[in-house]
């Protein structure tokens, strides 16, 4: 289970990020997606979306199989309570 402290930053970075923000409850929507197939869902160009998901990343909000547009994402525990903190 994560931390209070650790559910608040990650609450705020997407607070902060729209952009980051879209690409998180785009795989929450799907329960895990390809880099790709979030570009094209969303209309987004490919460096963004690869820094949105670095950032997700790196808050530990998604687990992926590769890094980069090639990687499969999908939330980690930590994401889904960020979810319901959020109550998307």
């Amino acid at each position: 289970m994560a931390t209070a402290l650790e559910v608040a930053k990650a609450q705020v970075a997407l607070a902060e990020d729209n952009e980051t923000e879209r690409v998180f409850r785009f795989i929450l929507e799907k329960a895990a997606a390809p880099g790709w197939r979030i570009v094209k869902a969303l209309g987004h160009d490919t460096e963004s979306t690869e820094a949105s998901l670095d950032k997700l990343l790196t808050l530990g909000l998604l687990e992926g199989d590769a890094r980069g547009l090639d990687g499969s994402y999908h939330a980690t525990s930590l994401g889904y309570e960020v979810k319901e903190a959020i109550s998307y």
